[in-house]
């Protein structure tokens, strides 16, 4: 019975020891929070602070939508804003804002702004009817061109404009070229009765003219000389085809898409001569690429896929579709492409427009063409 006693007794204080060094050693760890809830609270706190904060990716530039941006060598950023009816010009550096042109009636629908910044051309829609006007900055006074005046395009040293010019009478239409105030006037080319659209050919002495950009029909892009001399056909057989050339105008971007009616965007690539066209195999629009300065690198968005039955670009333009965007670049020589943008820090859907890189391209922006504010990606 004795032994029974002090073996229970020896027992018990093993068990006394075991507990009083187990209550030491766990309550009063510093590194097990979970012992002591105002430090666990405190070391969570220190966790979170530790977790290094990813920047925003996208910056919205200004807080007000706005329209046609346009930025110069001089990182002033030109643009419409639609709720003041003004003309404003914004420091990329400094962000401060100068308006320069007020009170500009009806609704403006197209800006082509001049290569040298000094004036403007408007397309207003006012009561139902649409009228091109040239606006000059130093006087400020809008002066209305013909109204069989369409398509407009600066020439490139901003002291002409290109046009089509719509025979009331017949329906058919011409390219012509003129001053930038309508005046002195010469037709370069006929065209018959279909649209067209205008661009000059950067760095050259020709423009070119290509047919409306539709789903349904394969497109055909010329070119004519200043002079009205050598018109050509550059490229054909392109569904629903829009162009845009590189600085240096040595190579032509070709957006179209992969098959008559298709709801799928297809890029490509022509040489100057309009030859060599090479598929990128970068599904989308051409209003979602720029060109760097380096004429061999391009910035692009990619849409999400277009629901079936969308006639590309049409039902984009016209109806219209919204899109979610992802942000990439292509070195076109070597073929690397790269991510801009990580899909998990796409937070929002961007149906991205009007691209374009600052003069220093350290940053690339672009419009939400769902909410026209201009947002900023840092390169």
């Amino acid at each position: 019975m004795k032994k029974l006693f002090w073996i229970s007794l020896g027992f018990f204080l093993l068990t006394l020891v075991f507990l009083g060094v187990y209550n030491f050693a766990f309550k009063n760890n510093s590194s097990n929070p979970i012992a002591d809830p105002e430090k666990y609270a405190e070391n969570q706190a220190k966790k979170d602070t530790d977790v290094p904060t990813t920047p925003l990716t996208f910056e919205v530039f200004l807080s007000q939508p706005i329209l046609f941006p346009k930025v110069n060598e001089d990182n002033q950023l030109f643009y419409y804003s639609p709720e003041d009816k003004s003309l404003n010009y914004t420091s990329l550096e400094t962000k401060e804002t100068t308006t320069f042109v007020k009170n500009i009636p009806g609704t403006v629908k197209r800006l082509l702004w001049s290569p040298t910044f000094i004036g403007a051309m408007l397309l207003i829609e006012e009561n139902g009817n649409s009228l091109w006007y040239y606006v000059d900055f130093r006087n400020q006074a809008p002066r209305p061109l013909k109204k069989e005046m369409s398509r407009l395009s600066w020439n490139t040293l901003g002291d002409s404009i290109f046009y089509l010019f719509t025979d009331p009478a017949t329906g058919e239409r011409s390219l012509n070229i003129s001053s930038f105030t309508g005046e002195n006037w010469k037709k370069l080319t006929d065209l018959g009765t279909n649209d067209y659209f205008v661009s000059t050919i950067p760095q050259s002495s020709y423009v070119a003219f290509w047919t409306k950009p539709d789903g349904l029909e394969a497109g055909q892009l010329e070119s004519i000389s200043l002079t009205g001399e050598g018109r050509k056909t550059l490229f054909s057989g392109r569904f629903g085809a829009d162009y845009l050339w590189s600085p240096n105008s040595r190579s032509i971007l070709v957006g179209s898409i992969e098959d008559k009616g298709s709801n799928t965007p297809a890029l490509g690539i022509i040489d100057e001569n309009g030859q060599n066209y090479r598929n990128l195999l970068i599904p989308t629009l051409i209003n979602k690429v720029t060109w760097s300065k380096d004429n061999q690198t391009i910035y692009y968005a990619i849409p999400n896929a277009f629901p079936e039955g969308t006639i590309l670009p049409n039902d984009y333009f016209g109806k219209p579709i919204y899109t979610k965007d992802t942000f990439w670049k292509m070195n076109l020589k070597t073929g690397k492409r790269e991510r801009l943008v990580p899909l998990k820090e796409i937070g929002q859907a961007f149906d991205t427009t009007d691209l374009f890189l600052s003069p220093d391209e350290t940053s690339l922006f672009f419009l939400d063409r769902s909410t026209n504010k201009l947002y900023s990606i840092n390169l």
